[in-house]
């Protein structure tokens, strides 16, 4: 996940929150600090539940946009990370996680798009 923050382009990623436990709270808060200091901007889809627009609440701040998506499949257990020319795959529900990186600009360009679309359908 370190990956993301060795570019300047906006991370685009999608992540089951209910998975957001143990480890990988820690490691996002490190993630999150680290990304902050560059000035890395990232946009976010969560489900739209209240346990994640309470979540984008307590995490806001001034390089992360939020959106919420009502029929965003749940308890995936996954996060998708889409930033330059890679997408990250990571599964949240395994001991030891996996995580896959994609290095193709045809593969990241689709992602980007494909979540853009679901961006400009989501509630803000």
């Amino acid at each position: 996940i370190e990956d993301s923050l060795n570019q300047q382009e906006m991370i685009r990623t999608i992540i089951d929150l209910s998975a957001l436990t143990g480890e990988f709270v820690v490691v996002n808060k490190k993630q999150l600090k680290k990304r902050l200091s560059l000035g890395i901007e990232k946009r976010i889809l969560l489900d739209n539940t209240q346990e994640a627009h309470a979540f984008a609440q307590a995490q806001g701040s001034e390089h992360t946009s939020w959106r919420f998506l009502a029929n965003l499949p749940a308890r995936h257990q996954t996060a998708v990370e889409v930033y330059g020319s890679t997408v990250l795959f990571i599964t949240l529900d395994r001991d030891p996680c996996l995580s896959v990186l994609l290095r193709d600009a045809a593969i990241a360009q689709f992602h980007k798009e494909q979540f853009d679309f679901l961006w400009n359908l989501a509630l803000e």
